[in-house]
């Protein structure tokens, strides 16, 4: 049987984290200030028109055709899934019996449409968990479900407690980030920017999953040359800044 590809962690996520991801651009119907995308088959990167910071995971794609031919994959498994029941069948047989954490979308993608979000909501309805707290760190008990999006119209559904989104700012629908005061996710280019925005900045995803209140992501990752995000990438490591994760950790294929 055909199943999703995962991963377990990588140089930003912990071995308890499962990770799942779309095509970068090419699944991220939402996509504006970051929209970026690899060819399926150069991986040569084409950025929007109105990209102000290359996405992560389009550049990841463009160095491995390897990831390239994982998430396209998984995306054509879903689309000829149809419908949300037959994604949440093929979500949860591909997951098999994991508990812990598993991060939806990491490299790239999002939920690129109704039926889709709701067969991640179904799935974790179907594996519940929690978060608790030893010696004030954050651990999942059971399993949790999580990512950022930008398709924030989803994030107004009702879903379960273990199936945890934030709302990415930079999209086409920021203004219902505002209008309904959604815990956000905002990219930032210094530290500095994120302390006039009064938002801490996140490095491990724990913002997102067991935290309730907005934050900063630091941007990170190749960006455009001559571009004001190339610049800033260069001050952040000129100044000994944050400017990227560690590649020590290898990604590990899990799933046929």
């Amino acid at each position: 049987m055909n199943l999703l590809k995962f991963s377990v962690g990588n140089a930003k996520l912990s071995l308890n984290t499962l990770i799942f991801s779309l095509p970068a651009g090419h699944a991220c119907p939402a996509a504006l200030l970051c929209k970026s995308q690899a060819d399926r088959v150069t991986g040569k990167v084409t950025d929007g028109s109105s990209c102000q910071f290359r996405c992560f995971g389009a550049t990841s794609e463009a160095r491995s055709s390897a990831l390239r031919k994982s998430v396209w994959r998984n995306w054509e498994l879903l689309q000829d899934a149809k419908t949300s029941d037959a994604m949440a069948q093929l979500i949860m047989e591909s997951i098999g019996d994991w508990e812990g954490l598993v991060r939806i979308h990491s490299t790239g993608g999002d939920y690129f449409s109704k039926a889709y979000f709701e067969a991640w909501s179904k799935v974790a309805a179907s594996r519940p968990g929690k978060v608790e707290y030893f010696n004030g760190k954050p651990y999942v008990v059971g399993s949790l479900f999580y990512g950022y999006s930008k398709m924030n119209e989803f994030l107004l559904q009702e879903r379960p407690d273990n199936f945890r989104i934030v709302a990415s700012r930079g999209g086409l629908y920021d203004h219902l980030i505002d209008r309904y005061g959604l815990q956000e996710a905002r990219v930032v280019m210094s530290e500095e920017e994120a302390e006039e925005l009064d938002l801490e900045i996140d490095h491990d995803d724990t913002h997102v999953w067991a935290q309730d209140k907005s934050f900063a992501l630091l941007l990170h990752g190749t960006q455009p040359k001559g571009s004001k995000a190339s610049e800033a990438i260069k001050t952040m490591k000129a100044n000994g800044q944050f400017s990227g994760y560690s590649k020590k950790r290898s990604r590990k294929e899990v799933m046929a």
